[in-house]
């Protein structure tokens, strides 16, 4: 069974300093089935509407009218995670001292031991766990927040313009990356763009 992403009536507001309110998405109603890729793809011409949509995906914001949701197998996914544009992990700790300290809050019931090698091997940094990642290592980075959504029993992920960081030549890999990731742990992936240029079902709000 598919996994569908369904938008209807769907009303996004900003508010201001002043408490006052103003549609950033008015009315967006879309029905999509994710790829075989479990990839899908959202381009925005508009930033502030992609990080306002962003948000609520993930639970950070609540609709003002309509409802957005993802359903798999029948079930409406309620553990997101966000990867933000800004996403960096803890810069003096380890690989594997980040993704302890996500798993000590995590509800995920596997042991802590057995997990996060699983994870590691799953987005191939499997031998760095003691490694301590430079801050511009921007597909390591991804790769160490796709761990931790594995970690933490994370069914979709949402990436919010982070690819926008990773140079081009290597763009292709890391769509090859992440869809890897998707078939072989069941994790869906919303990426959300600037553009349109990205290889993959896209849906888009202007």
């Amino acid at each position: 069974m598919s996994t569908i992403f369904k938008s209807v009536g769907l009303t996004l507001y900003k508010e201001n300093l002043l408490g006052f309110k103003k549609p950033v998405i008015e009315n967006f109603s879309i029905e999509s089935a994710f790829p075989s890729s479990s990839i899908l793809l959202v381009s925005f011409r508009d930033s502030e509407k992609r990080e306002i949509f962003a948000k609520y995906l993930c639970g950070l914001q609540s609709a003002d009218k309509g409802e957005c949701t993802i359903v798999k197998e029948g079930k409406v996914i309620s553990r997101h995670m966000l990867i933000p544009m800004n996403h960096a992990s803890i810069p003096w700790l380890s690989v594997e001292e980040n993704l302890k300290l996500l798993a000590a809050d995590s509800k995920n019931s596997q042991k802590t031991a057995d997990i996060i090698p699983k994870a590691l091997k799953a987005v191939g940094l499997d031998g760095y766990e003691k490694h301590i990642p430079s801050p511009k290592s921007f597909e390591f980075h991804l790769r160490m927040a796709i761990a931790a959504a594995i970690v933490t029993g994370t069914e979709l992920i949402v990436i919010d313009n982070y690819l926008s960081h990773i140079e081009s030549k290597y763009i292709s890999g890391t769509m090859k990356l992440i869809e890897s990731i998707g078939q072989n742990t069941g994790i869906c992936f919303i990426i959300l763009n600037a553009n349109d240029s990205l290889p993959g079902t896209q849906i888009k709000i202007q």
